[in-house]
């Protein structure tokens, strides 16, 4: 049920520093000024709320100021001034409070203490009651009050909705009311009574009424107009407004004219907001052009702005956004793939909002045009000098920087490579390239077949060469090679590419494990590390199974000659074990150790060559003391170390030959029963300096 108080009345306030207990005189620093009540307190007995009254009166000396008055607790009493310096209390509810008077600059005050007892009072019946009109919300009424009431309480309950009940309090001797709060197009039964001291302890009510029927008027009218303020850039509309008054005010409806779209043609949306919800923002908005928005407010009843009732109602605004003179930011990494004359290109487009084309033009012919979206084009090149510009338009024809590369195609052959010829000692491959073009840096690229992100690079070179080498492909794998050239030409690189059917494939060996035997005492070299200890130096031992790496794995070295390799320490699977094979320069220690004695490191007296030795970071600092190739000097097949190609277990080792190093190419691999080293001076028929190798697969 909803309630409403209409005995409101207008009260002067006043904030006070303090309450006192009882009337006080406040005299100024003058002390001919003061102001005092005529009582010190005030008594109101057996009284009728909102109704029964008494008066005081204030005396000022010494001061011009109007006398204000006012009520610490308006649940007991009320005071309306009558004069200037008369004021009447008016009681409303059980209870003690104070009522001040002071003067309107503040210099004086005084207290009264005001105690109210409600009465129980008894009222008689009110008669000819009755609903003079409606509206749409309301309902004015008329009744005759006995003198002893002293309110009215109306209640108006719905015929069709017994929870939709309005009820209210009026002055009983007004004999008349508008009881709010209704609702449009419903019909009520309204009944009333007289009540005194309503909502106290001491409230008194007659009967009610008999029952009188009457019907609200329908509310066809839709809310007054939102005011609306607008914000326009090139490409953004943002709508703010304030809302009506109107108590029944529901929202607004903001329709877009027809045709109305954003620049990548996508229609502005009407849509429908609720109260509160005051802005909106349209983005991707035209430039230079006007919008024309309709707002349409509605009521929580469905009548809106633009319907039959309300047809001239809506508001229209329009505006116009602002020109667009901002250049869109130029494409990035721009690549230009070259086969023959066919040419395709890739790029990064700009995050501008209004991007909305990339132009690619050859020799000023446009040759691509993608929307934003794309990020590749194809085209045909001409014959020699050939101009490729790229730039970005937006949806107002503002163009990016453009990006433009001058580059020559020979409008022969692309490049390619042929004739794949296999290294059988290191399991590489080497290639002749084909229609390489001068000034061009070139890669040959080796594609695993079964692992795409296995690539070998080749070293990079310009322009023809006679052969390239791959020098970390896998063993005993499948490779696609072809060849790539590049150049950067205003940071537009320009890539060349050999087409698919030129594009080679190879296989590998499998991994070969080489087993360095010498061939007078048949004894295995190998690094001097165990289990147990480790040595820097490499050795010859009959039990190649003691030691941790008893093979090598050969590595092409860079170089365009196959013939060159290191030699990398491995076990028995073929790990390697990143310590290569070197010969020293200067002897390193005092002598070489010999794993011939019972105890692994007793030294035997140092040798007058210069030893081999094992060593991870040798590769990359003195290489020309770490790269070996076989030397072209072979055994002799007679006398007492004739190559033991017979002897059972060697019949499938390779001939046997000497090894020299590529830094000194006089000094070859010479071994006697235990330490290995180089020597200049050898003899074809001395099986010490010998060397044979074994594939391990």
């Amino acid at each position: 049920m909803k309630k409403q108080n209409l005995f409101s009345r207008i009260f002067l306030t006043l904030s006070a520093a303090a309450l006192l207990a009882s009337c006080t005189e406040i005299a100024s620093p003058d002390s001919s000024a003061s102001i005092a009540f005529n009582k010190s307190s005030l008594a109101i007995t057996d009284a009728l709320s909102n109704v029964t009254s008494a008066q005081l009166s204030v005396s000022l000396t010494g001061n011009s100021s109007d006398i204000c008055f006012k009520s610490y607790d308006t649940d007991v009493v009320t005071v309306e001034k009558l004069s200037s310096n008369t004021v009447s209390v008016i009681a409303a509810g059980d209870g003690s409070t104070k009522i001040s008077a002071y003067t309107e600059d503040n210099a004086l005050i005084a207290y009264c203490t005001v105690t109210v007892t409600l009465g129980t009072i008894a009222c008689g019946n009110l008669s000819d009651f009755a609903v003079t009109s409606t509206t749409v919300e309301s309902a004015s009424l008329t009744w005759t009050a006995p003198s002893s009431a002293g309110s009215v309480e109306v209640t108006a309950t719905s015929t069709a909705d017994d929870t939709d009940t309005v009820s209210q309090y009026f002055t009983a001797s007004d004999n008349a009311g508008v009881l709010e709060g209704l609702s449009p197009s419903t019909e009520y039964s309204f009944t009333a009574r007289a009540v005194n001291n309503p909502g106290s302890t001491k409230e008194y009510a007659s009967d009610y009424t008999d029952a009188v029927t009457a019907t609200t008027q329908a509310d066809i009218t839709a809310p007054a107009s939102v005011t609306v303020t607008s914000t326009v850039t090139d490409h953004t509309i943002k709508l703010t407004w304030t809302e009506p008054s109107d108590s029944d005010y529901a929202g607004v409806n903001i329709t877009p004219a027809d045709g109305s779209q954003t620049y990548d043609g996508t229609a502005l949306e009407a849509v429908e907001y609720e109260k509160g919800q005051k802005t909106i923002t349209y983005s991707k908005v035209m430039a230079s052009t006007e919008y024309v928005f309709t707002f349409a407010t509605k009521d929580k009843y469905g009548n809106i702005q633009g319907d039959s009732n309300n047809a001239d109602a809506s508001l229209t605004v329009t505006v116009t956004t602002a020109d667009d003179e901002t250049s869109p930011d130029a494409v990035t990494d721009v690549y230009i793939t070259v086969n023959d004359l066919n040419a395709e290109i890739t790029y990064a487009v700009p995050d501008n909002e209004d991007a909305r084309t990339v132009v690619v033009e050859c020799n000023s012919i446009k040759v691509v045009e993608n929307s934003i979206d794309l990020t590749s084009g194809s085209f045909t090149l001409s014959s020699g000098d050939n101009e490729v510009s790229v730039y970005v338009l937006d949806y107002d024809s503002n163009k990016s920087q453009v990006v433009t590369a001058v580059f020559q195609t020979s409008g022969g052959e692309s490049p390619y490579v042929s004739t794949p010829v296999l290294d059988a000692m290191t399991g590489q491959y080497s290639f002749t390239v084909n229609s390489c073009s001068d000034g061009v840096s070139y890669q040959l690229i080796a594609t695993n077949t079964s692992d795409a992100s296995d690539k070998v690079y080749s070293d990079t070179f310009v322009g023809m060469v006679d052969s390239i080498k791959l020098t970390e492909l896998k063993s005993d794998a499948s490779y696609s090679v072809e060849i790539a050239g590049s150049s950067v030409i205003n940071g537009v690189t320009i890539l060349y590419k050999s087409t698919s059917l030129d594009i080679v494939e190879v296989t590998t060996p499998k991994t070969e494990l080489w087993a360095i035997i010498q061939p007078w005492s048949k004894q295995r070299v190998v690094p001097f590390k165990t289990s147990e200890v480790e040595y820097a130096n490499v050795i010859i031992n009959a039990s190649p199974d003691n030691f941790v790496y008893p093979y090598w794995i050969m590595h092409p070295a860079s170089s365009d000659d196959s013939s060159k390799f290191y030699l990398e320490a491995a076990d028995s699977e073929g790990n390697g074990s990143g310590l290569y094979l070197y010969f020293a320069t200067t002897l390193i220690g005092t002598a070489n150790y010999n794993s011939g004695n019972n105890s692994w490191g007793y030294t035997d007296s140092a040798h007058t060559y210069k030893s081999m030795y094992v060593s991870a970071d040798i590769i990359g600092d003195n290489t020309n003391f770490a790269m070996f190739q076989l030397g072209t000097k072979t055994m002799d097949i007679s006398g007492s170390y004739a190559q033991p190609s017979a002897t059972a277990g060697y019949e499938d080792y390779c001939d046997w030959t000497n090894m020299n190093l590529v830094g000194a190419p006089d000094y070859n691999l010479y071994s006697n029963n235990y330490n290995v080293s180089m020597d200049s001076d050898i003899g074809t028929t001395n099986g010490d300096w010998a060397v044979s190798y074994k594939v391990i697969e």
